[in-house]
């Protein structure tokens, strides 16, 4: 279903949810916002994985609980099977353990029904920019590189980042991670483009600033 006219720069939205006045609510807050259009709503597993495999999704808000169904289990095998679309969880949940578990599987980004509109437009908006979120109630408990709102880089990536916030040089680093002076390089152009930086001064430091721990 589409809920009004698409935008090209409109994230294509799949609402799952097995309560409707919930599915209903949601529609209106993000009726008025030109980032999303909610192309397609579902109330089980088996509806996620036939919208995925027939629409042109961009996010998932998804429920956990849906019907009898637990979609924890699911998420790893709907990413590896659609690796570009990205999954907001909305959870009656607050307990940070479920949370850690959806980061872990693969989710992008983790919401409670308990928190405002306000947090799940802001978690929507991280994750369409390629961010990950957790909700203000829940990040402190999470851990640190989450609730800082990493984007998503892969643990190489991480690697390298944490290896800059050490104030290793590339050639240092390449001599610790066995990898070439090249590669590292390739690496810290990837960091700075999802990092939206300019320079390697801008670079070292979002590394500081991310990894304080590793700062020399």
């Amino acid at each position: 279903m589409e809920s009004k006219d698409q935008s090209p720069e409109a994230s294509r939205l799949l609402i799952a949810e097995d309560h409707v006045l919930v599915r209903d609510t949601i529609n209106l807050w993000l009726s008025g916002r030109d980032e999303f259009i909610v192309i397609d709503t579902t109330e089980s597993v088996t509806g996620v994985t036939q919208s995925l495999a027939t629409q042109d999704i961009d996010i998932v808000i998804l429920d956990l609980a849906l019907g009898d169904d637990d979609a924890l289990h699911e998420i790893q095998a709907w990413k590896t099977a659609h690796p570009d679309v990205r999954f907001l969880i909305l959870s009656a949940s607050r307990n940070y353990l479920i949370a850690k578990r959806a980061l872990e599987n693969g989710a992008n980004a983790f919401v409670s029904k308990s928190d405002s509109s306000e947090e799940l437009i802001r978690g929507l908006l991280s994750v369409r920019s390629g961010l990950s979120y957790v909700s203000h109630s829940i990040s402190p408990y999470v851990g640190r590189e989450k609730s800082a709102r990493l984007p998503n880089l892969t643990r190489r990536e991480e690697e390298i980042l944490r290896e800059v916030a050490s104030g290793r040089t590339n050639r240092g680093i390449a001599s610790r991670l066995g990898i070439s002076g090249k590669t590292v390089e390739r690496h810290r152009e990837n960091i700075k483009r999802k990092l939206q930086l300019t320079s390697s001064s801008e670079l070292i430091r979002e590394a500081v600033r991310l990894f304080p721990s590793e700062s020399p």
